[in-house]
């Protein structure tokens, strides 16, 4: 239970539940959504206002100036590479009392040569001694990364809730490596290959357990006994196709009959149709829904903009009739017509 987990009280828990963490299988696959790289630098050796990573040992202790509410200053000068530079940071005061004189520290920030001034975006207590991987979670003000960074270490240590939804032979056919070990580097990178390894294999295992519900649903849906089976005089819809003022492509033919196909068998429709611009998916879009009206149901054709609702309104009655469709057109500032 999360609640097992060092570090995890009520208040922390009831902020995990925002995120929709609610066991300690959920913790651990709440992956980051991206990463920041950290790569120490020399300053002598960076362009001017480039965005670097120094370490250095602070040659003077910090002073605090406020401004605004919420707002305030924090400057002290830094011994990077025998060159003592002038550092400023926002609101970061409350590390105020973490630094001392001969604090090693690494900045991430701007340096202005002519200045000689470091402006800080952050700062880290602990020097980067290598290039660095941090990886970066969506959180809710409550919680604070560097603690749930602790939190995801601690239930690491818990290795009896990875489960790998992958089974053995795919995990044997594409060489992926352990589930315990790509968690692990996914939260807490260390070797780079690792980290494309681990990538790779969660990345895999998402499609894999997306692909198994889809299926799983198509599955019951074909044991489902069939009802609502749409019945229509088929002539109708290929006097109506024959008289389109243009011929339909043979995929477009192969769609329609495919819907035709759904339609008729009484269950239920799933269907994504694909093509590039400009290759007709509208008009067989138009026709399901004048096999829908042939059947006595209703259909609907949704836009995401008004301006398309109304190209798409004008278009349909390119090919059919305001009486043969019995076409309505809603959108957010026009009544039905």
């Amino acid at each position: 239970m999360l609640e097992d987990i060092k570090g995890i009280g009520l208040k922390t828990l009831h902020e995990l539940n925002k995120l929709n963490i609610n066991s300690l299988e959920d913790l651990l696959s709440y992956y980051p959504y991206r990463y920041n790289y950290y790569k120490p630098q020399k300053i002598n050796e960076t362009k001017n206002n480039e965005t670097i990573v120094i370490n250095g040992i602070l040659d003077s202790n910090p002073r605090v100036f406020y401004f605004k509410k919420n707002l305030n200053k924090m400057t002290f000068n830094i011994n990077t590479n025998s060159i003592i530079v002038k550092t400023e940071i926002f609101n970061r005061s409350f590390l105020k009392n973490n630094l001392k004189i001969g604090k090693e520290v690494s900045l991430i920030g701007k340096y202005n040569k002519k200045q000689n001034l470091f402006t800080a975006s952050d700062i880290k207590l602990s020097p980067i001694l290598r290039a660095t991987m941090e990886p970066v979670y969506h959180l809710t003000k409550g919680i604070k990364k560097t603690n749930f960074n602790k939190l995801i270490l601690e239930g690491l240590k818990t290795k009896d809730h990875i489960q790998n939804y992958i089974p053995n032979y795919l995990m044997n056919n594409y060489q992926f490596i352990d589930k315990l070990i790509a968690v692990k580097n996914i939260h807490n990178p260390k070797d780079y290959n690792l980290f494309k390894s681990s990538k790779l294999l969660l990345t895999y295992e998402e499609l894999f357990v997306f692909m198994l519900k889809i299926n799983f649903l198509k599955l019951k849906n074909n044991e489902m006994i069939p009802s609502n089976i749409k019945s229509f005089e088929e002539k109708i819809l290929r006097d109506k196709i024959d008289n389109l003022p243009f011929v339909l492509t043979k995929d477009q033919l192969e769609a329609t009959n495919e819907i035709i196909k759904d339609l008729k068998s009484g269950k239920r429709m799933n269907r994504l149709l694909l093509g590039d611009v400009g290759t007709g998916k509208t008009i067989v879009a138009f026709l399901g829904l004048y096999i829908n009206k042939l059947s006595n149901h209703q259909g609907i054709l949704m836009a995401p903009t008004e301006i398309l609702a109304i190209q798409h309104y004008e278009n349909c009655l390119k090919f059919f009739s305001e009486k043969e469709m019995k076409i309505a057109l809603l959108t957010s500032s026009t009544k039905t017509k």
